[in-house]
């Protein structure tokens, strides 16, 4: 199995860049990965009790209160500890590195991420175009989270992507529950989107299925936006020289997709001007 968790000393390491490669041999190899990240919302948590008591976490923290923001609120002493667990257990872990917050709770709660990568290197991934040829596009995909069924329609009209289904998280009640239902589909990856929970749901699933688990945070949301947030979204699955596109298809022409409009079957030349060529085939931008 080429796949294998890295062990580095904290917080000297470096950040992963071949995550992808470590996901497609876990895949393969049909073993456990998880993939969270501690972001803000995430430190809040862990802050909780260890860094700052739950009254002060209260009154300076203006979401705290609700769970509209990251799926919880505060206090909530249970999800802390499963997120310390999943922390010091996860296969990657996302962060912002030598971070005064961050590196405060490390060293409260001792314990360590074993591999860490760029506390967004999971919301640029739509513009990763080996992560989306090779993981989107290849393999059985689950949505997990609140807007899980938006998200499936959206995969289907963009990339021609059907998901095999959806689960619903609305907060840390649900979890369980969720994750429950999880196991009673089969894929290959699940993307999860559901706040703080993400991080229980994708360390915890790894302990019931030997699939790969993403908390993709906001990722989705950037990616179908009207329009979306960063040009790159979605512009992703690489050329392919001289590849045949029946009427009617999707074209992925350099960085942009098409609608093949024309009424017939067209080969692509990547030398060509890609205004004048899309004139000439009669195609049309697609629109998100």
């Amino acid at each position: 199995m080429k796949f294998e968790k890295r062990n580095c000393i904290f917080p000297s390491q470096k950040y992963n860049d071949h995550y992808v490669d470590d996901m497609i041999a876990a895949i393969k190899a049909k073993e456990p990965y998880s993939w969270i990240r501690f972001g803000d919302g995430e430190i809040v948590f862990l802050e909780q009790e260890y860094v700052r008591p739950v009254n002060q976490i209260r009154k300076s923290v203006g979401w705290s209160a609700s769970t509209n923001y990251c799926g919880a609120s505060i206090p909530n002493i249970d999800l802390r500890d499963r997120m310390v667990e999943a922390l010091g257990k996860s296969t990657l872990v996302g962060m912002f590195q030598g971070d005064p917050p961050m590196m405060k709770c490390l060293e409260k709660i001792n314990v360590y991420p074993e591999n860490i990568c760029y506390a967004f290197d999971n919301v640029f991934l739509p513009m990763n175009a080996y992560f989306v040829n090779n993981i989107l596009l290849k393999n059985k995909l689950l949505f997990v989270g609140r807007e899980s069924n938006f998200y499936k329609k959206k995969f289907k009209e963009v990339l021609g992507v059907d998901a095999v289904g959806t689960v619903q998280i609305n907060s840390y009640a649900d979890i369980d529950k969720c994750m429950d239902e999880m196991c009673k589909y089969e894929y290959d990856v699940a993307l999860v989107s559901a706040g703080v929970n993400a991080n229980v749901i994708c360390y915890e699933m790894t302990k019931k299925l030997n699939r790969v688990f993403l908390d993709m945070g906001h990722a989705w949301d950037n990616a179908f936006h009207q329009p979306p947030n960063y040009k790159e979204y979605w512009l992703i699955p690489a050329w392919q020289e001289g590849k045949a596109y029946l009427a009617n298809e999707k074209v992925i022409y350099n960085d942009d997709l098409y609608f093949n409009n024309s009424g017939t079957s067209i080969t692509t030349n990547p030398s060509e001007d890609l205004e004048r060529w899309t004139k000439e085939q009669n195609l049309l931008p697609v629109q998100l």
